[in-house]
């Protein structure tokens, strides 16, 4: 059950949440891109060169950590404010 809101005195608390919600977003996925992008020229680069696929393999491994660390952080955040998103499994 999601808690029930007080307009007046929780703007400023989904401000800041939806803040830090941002900054966490931006950080993470800025880095899941520039290991995204390390991977894709490493994968490249084992057409002409041979790549170290270990090193790809972690970068892939590092890119799924990352995904489900935010998507816990971010989970968290909302559910600090009573806004988290809880799916229907009984669809």
């Amino acid at each position: 059950m999601r808690k029930k809101l007080n307009p007046p005195n929780d703007v400023p608390k989904l401000a800041g949440t939806i803040e830090l919600i941002d900054a966490l977003s931006q950080e993470t996925l800025a880095g899941i891109g520039a290991v995204a992008r390390l991977a894709r020229m490493a994968a490249e680069a084992k057409k002409s060169v041979q790549a170290d696929e270990q090193a790809v393999h972690q970068a892939l491994g590092l890119i799924e950590y990352m995904a489900d660390d935010l998507m816990e952080r971010v989970s968290n955040e909302a559910e600090r404010v009573g806004c988290n998103f809880k799916e229907d499994r009984h669809a």
